[in-house]
């Protein structure tokens, strides 16, 4: 209106979309190069890994998974952790990305694979996984490092048979965090450090002893917080916060 102009919502939003295709390319087109991308990848980066899914009636994509020869050749030189988490996509047809990663020998992030899915399912984690069977030293026994998710629980042990398979520190106190909403904010910390300090004992007595004060101090607050998480999943990466930190 400072313009003396009225234009509608309807003609702001076409106007973005088309910058924004001007910008970036359209999406439709951008998936349709996606073979393109999988024939570059693996003339010019040989070692590399890709795969595309797609329905073989319609042509449509499904999946894309990716792990570059850099990659995959440098996490021999990393720590056998495979830290496994997803985020959200903010294109035009949303989806996920799956991704895993290594730590370096500075302790910083090393990516090995990511994967392109519509959603966060154990079918999706269970393709992904299979996927990364494909690239990884089965020489080594590897200890992956995830959330809590439910899909990951029932897959990782059919797809990995003598992995370890343990819950990220970071990933149990933002759920904790989450089970005791309504208390006192200053409380609330307090058993989210407490859950810390937990992880950073160095034995499996004080770790117990730590645990049972937590659980006491919380009442019945987090009890099916405590209840759902199987010991042998976080006990485990518990002990290995010690060595890897």
């Amino acid at each position: 209106m400072d313009y003396g102009l009225d234009v509608s919502y309807h003609m702001v939003w076409l106007g973005v979309e088309k910058t924004k295709a001007v910008i970036h390319g359209d999406h439709s087109s951008l998936f349709d190069q996606l073979r393109w991308y999988w024939d570059a990848v693996m003339r010019y980066s040989l070692g590399s890994y890709v795969n595309i899914d797609y329905d073989a009636r319609s042509q449509q994509f499904c999946r894309f998974f990716a792990s570059f020869a850099t990659c995959i050749s440098g996490f021999n030189s990393c720590r056998p952790l495979l830290f496994l988490d997803k985020t959200f996509l903010k294109g035009k047809y949303k989806g996920q990305l799956l991704e895993a990663m290594a730590k370096d020998g500075n302790n910083g992030p090393f990516p090995i694979a990511f994967a392109i899915v519509d959603l966060e399912t154990t079918t999706n984690w269970s393709w992904f996984l299979h996927e990364h069977g494909k690239i990884i030293d089965g020489k080594r026994q590897i200890t992956f490092i995830s959330d809590c998710n439910l899909g990951l629980l029932k897959v990782m042990p059919k797809v990995f048979l003598s992995a370890h398979h343990d819950y990220c520190l970071q990933h149990l106190k933002s759920n904790l965090r989450d089970q005791i909403k309504g208390i006192d904010n200053g409380f609330r910390d307090h058993l989210v450090s407490s859950l810390g300090d937990c992880a950073y004992k160095p034995t499996v007595l004080e770790f117990h002893e730590k645990l049972a004060k937590l659980k006491d101090e919380s009442k019945q607050r987090a009890h099916n917080f405590f209840k759902q998480l199987a010991s042998e999943h976080w006990a485990k990466f518990i002990l290995q916060l010690i060595v890897v930190s």
